[in-house]
């Protein structure tokens, strides 16, 4: 999990069509839910909270860049 997040992080990070403040959360995401929590159940919610930013960020994102189909003349 923590590979595969650096991973996405760093495609986050270089995409031009993302924003790229998404990548910092979605990083710190996979700490939380894999590093933190068994140790921490609050640092699991926080985890699970910044999973919830970064994809809504994104989504927020590809929302804004798509358009409604136009009827053809």
């Amino acid at each position: 999990l923590l590979l595969g997040s650096v991973l996405i992080t760093t495609l986050l990070w270089r995409s031009p069509k993302l924003p790229a403040w998404t990548a910092i959360p979605y990083l710190l995401h996979a700490f939380g839910l894999t590093l933190a929590a068994p140790f921490s159940y609050t640092l699991e919610r926080a985890g699970g909270v910044l999973l919830l930013v970064a994809a809504a960020g994104i989504t927020w994102s590809v929302w804004k860049g798509t358009s409604p189909a136009r009827p053809s003349a």
